[in-house]
């Protein structure tokens, strides 16, 4: 009896120590794949975040409000009325840009080109291809808070609006359209002898004027509207760049409308020749 005991647990041992034994050599595993007995059987998908994925961007709004963009860049923006509507002069490192407007069209004109607007609630927007065009040697990027940046391409060369030559700063067609209301200014003895922006010397006894985007040549009636007064000259020289004025005249000009003492006058401005 007791023999047999014996060889129960011998058997029992051996067959507890081989099926122990066999299954911690059978296999092992690693983060992404199962193997058995070195072969690769299962392959686990990687979960985790890839190295190149971004987060996503917020969009940059591409319309813009056209005043308060422009102004965040130092560009002085003017409406004028004229005759049939309305205009924009852009005034910005002494140089003077026209923009036309088409209401009905709701399309603004450049010498570059013409481009779509919005009137939102009293503000003019419009997309960032319009301020685009307004400069050269320029990049031009929306700021991403409602306004634009500029930056020069060439640092050693300034930044400047693109005017054209032939920039009639919206007269309609045909003769005499041009008609335009604001305050006139004068300038004289500090100014005598000097070059104006024409090139021509400036005389501060001759019938001549200084206005933004006008052809030099141009020939105007300038009328005092307080006094009825008026006076015919001739533009040669760019200014007045204050807000609400419309042309400086020399001080023969300004004499002769009885303006020298009270320093500026409410004006009409009407082209007669160009």
């Amino acid at each position: 009896m007791n023999q047999y005991i014996r060889k129960f647990v011998a058997a029992t041992a051996i067959v507890a120590v081989g099926s122990v034994a066999a299954p911690f050599s059978a296999f092992a595993v690693d983060s992404n794949t199962a193997y058995v007995d070195g072969a690769p059987v299962v392959t686990v998908p990687d979960v985790s975040t890839p190295e190149n994925s971004q987060p996503a961007q917020p969009q940059t709004p591409s319309v813009l409000p056209l005043r308060s963009a422009l102004n965040g860049v130092g560009v002085d923006v003017e409406w004028q009325q004229i005759t049939g509507g309305q205009q924009i002069v852009l005034v910005y490192g002494g140089a003077s840009l026209t923009v036309k407007i088409d209401a009905a069209g709701g399309v603004l004109t450049t010498a570059a080109g013409s481009y779509a607007y919005s009137n939102v609630n009293g503000s003019l927007q419009t997309d960032l291809d319009f301020f685009q065009s307004l400069f050269t040697n320029a990049s031009v990027t929306a700021n991403g808070v409602g306004g634009i940046s500029v930056t020069a391409i060439d640092a050693s060369q300034p930044v400047s609006l693109i005017v054209a030559e032939n920039d009639t700063t919206g007269e309609s067609e045909g003769n005499y359209t041009y008609y335009e209301s604001g305050l006139a200014t004068w300038y004289g003895s500090g100014a005598q002898g000097n070059y104006t922006a024409s090139g021509e010397i400036f005389n501060m006894y001759d019938y001549t004027a200084a206005h933004k985007t006008l052809p030099f040549g141009t020939v105007c009636r300038v009328t005092d509207t307080d006094t009825g007064k008026s006076v015919v000259v001739r533009i040669n020289d760019r200014g007045p760049f204050g807000a609400g004025r419309v042309i400086d005249l020399s001080y023969q000009a300004a004499s002769d409308i009885g303006m020298i003492s009270k320093g500026v006058a409410n004006v009409t401005v009407e082209v007669l020749s160009k």
